[in-house]
């Protein structure tokens, strides 16, 4: 049950319950299971409030602050939090079905299990954030920042992860079935994905494996090692001058296909015989 004082100053309106706030810094504000449905809290200091298993159900929480706040097991489904500061917060199997959190700062943030299918997550900074065993299915990431997140045992089964940034993400046990986007994934650096995550979500673009940092040897084996056959496909690309964009845009392609390319303006140099130049490079991409 919330502290009954505490619900009353907060229901007197967000400008009363940040004066209050302000007045009493070391009060920590205890809204446990606090019913807080269709509420309106846009720009509140909930810094470190106990709200673990609140009714938030379609709050407006935009711009609200929520640094190590406590909301585990909350009912967040279509809460707008666009915008939200979370760093540090304890989201563990929060339900978070349909909520908006575009932009939102969630750095740090703890969602252990919790459930955040069909969220916007368009742009939001999760470097860092445990998203250990969350069903993130058919979740919006374009352009999230990813960098050091933990994606443990997560499912990202037909999420939007295009444009995200990733460096040192981990991906363990994550299923990235019909995710889209994958092969426009910014690489800061390598990732950690593992044989399991590989195995669930084949086929995975050439493009998103080689920015985890798997070898390209490994790639050319990995159809193998998963009991598929190869394909020894490949082509040769040449093109005049005014077909410049068409051909880089079909190179890219194919090669995210795992396609081998041997492609004129990469691989030839001015001044190179066409034909010998030609067939060294073909012969050993064949």
């Amino acid at each position: 049950m919330p502290n009954p004082e505490h619900l009353r100053f907060l229901k007197r309106g967000v400008e009363r319950w940040n004066a209050w706030r302000d007045q009493h810094e070391k009060i920590t504000p205890d809204l446990i299971g606090a019913d807080l449905t269709s509420t309106n809290l846009r720009g509140a200091n909930l810094l470190r409030a106990e709200l673990r298993s609140a009714e938030l159900r379609g709050a407006d929480l935009r711009k609200a602050h929520f640094f190590e706040a406590e909301l585990a097991w909350a009912d967040l489904r279509e809460a707008d939090l666009a915008g939200a500061a979370l760093p540090g917060a304890d989201l563990r199997g929060a339900d978070l079905r349909g909520a908006n959190l575009h932009g939102a700062d969630l750095r740090g943030a703890n969602f252990t299990e919790a459930d955040l299918r069909g969220a916007n997550l368009i742009e939001a900074n999760l470097r860092g954030t445990n998203l250990h065993g969350a069903n993130l299915t058919r979740a919006d990431f374009r352009r999230a920042y990813l960098r050091e997140s933990n994606l443990v045992d997560t499912n990202l089964i037909g999420a939007d992860v295009s444009q995200i940034y990733l460096f040192s993400t981990v991906f363990g046990n994550t299923t990235l079935t019909d995710a889209q986007g994958l092969a426009t994934c910014n690489h800061g650096g390598p990732s950690i994905l593992d044989y399991h995550t590989i195995v669930k979500s084949w086929p995975l673009p050439v493009a998103f494996l080689r920015g985890c940092g798997l070898p390209d040897a490994l790639i050319d084996y990995l159809p193998s090692l998963l009991n598929q056959p190869f394909q020894f496909y490949s082509c040769f690309i040449s093109y005049a001058s005014k077909d410049h964009a068409f051909a880089e845009c079909l190179h890219a392609d194919l090669q995210n296909k795992g396609v081998r390319c041997w492609f004129a303006p990469e691989d030839m140099k001015i001044g190179d015989r066409l034909r010998p130049r030609i067939d060294g490079p073909v012969k050993r991409k064949l």
